[in-house]
């Protein structure tokens, strides 16, 4: 019923969530490190993506609570 779809995209999101803190701490772990200009170009490019990305997880999880 609605409930049991309900829980289960918050399930969905909650995971999408924790996969997204993951990788936003990765991206920041890796642009940390000395690289060559064009590869820190992409990582931050990407790490941007993700991030938002994130906020808009983020964002629909709340309006689920």
């Amino acid at each position: 019923g609605l409930d049991g779809a309900l829980k289960k995209s918050e399930t969905l999101l909650a995971s999408a969530e924790e996969g997204e803190d993951e990788a936003v701490e990765a991206y920041a772990k890796a642009v940390e490190t000395w690289l060559p200009l064009p590869v820190r170009q992409v990582l931050v490019t990407q790490s941007a993506h993700i991030e938002t990305s994130h906020e808009f997880i983020k964002a629909a999880r709340d309006t689920k609570k």
